[in-house]
């Protein structure tokens, strides 16, 4: 089986166990209203909480996402600044992922979920410099600006054709195993 075989089986499994947790939300949370399934703000959050299967769970706010090694792209004529997110995910101790099998990291995924229950999955293999070139970013800054009313931080996600991955108003990121 090729690594992009395998990346979109294991993006297919993450899919099926979102859905299989009701309707793509997660478990407990309110089913959104469907003008509010994507772009549109809910509550602010003032922090991004990082877990799952990373050494050290956390929440961050704008300051400590700052601290990191700024990250920059444009996409649509608009200049993104803020995190990559394997960065990210790797700072503070990094991924709690084991090291045996082989490549065990094509066997996770993370979960990004906005303000509004909006839900967004990537493979850890499709955002893993060491196997593609992808770059997937944890924005806090549009046009050298804040981001306002599109919460504290945004996912963008260059190269995706339809935006339906760059989630407005990010407040958890979470690794989670495929198996």
């Amino acid at each position: 089986m090729t690594l992009r075989a395998t990346a979109s089986s294991l993006l297919c499994a993450a899919t099926l166990a979102l859905c299989a947790c009701g309707g793509m939300q997660p478990p407990g949370a309110a089913q959104a209203a469907p003008a509010q399934q994507h772009g549109s703000a809910g509550e602010a959050s003032a922090s991004l909480k990082v877990g799952g299967a990373v050494q050290k769970p956390r929440a961050l706010d704008l300051a400590a996402l700052k601290s990191l090694p700024v990250s920059r792209e444009t996409q649509d004529g608009r200049s993104y600044a803020g995190v990559d997110l394997w960065t990210l995910l790797n700072a503070d101790g990094g991924l709690a992922i084991p090291a045996a099998p082989r490549n065990a990291g094509l066997a996770y995924y993370v979960l990004a979920t906005g303000s509004d229950g909006y839900l967004a999955v990537f493979s850890l293999s499709e955002i893993d410099p060491g196997m593609s070139d992808r770059k997937v970013l944890v924005a806090y800054e549009i046009d050298g600006v804040p981001l306002g009313r599109s919460g504290m931080v945004r996912l963008v996600v260059p190269g995706d054709r339809k935006r339906s991955r760059a989630v407005a108003n990010l407040m958890a990121l979470e690794v989670r195993s495929a198996r």
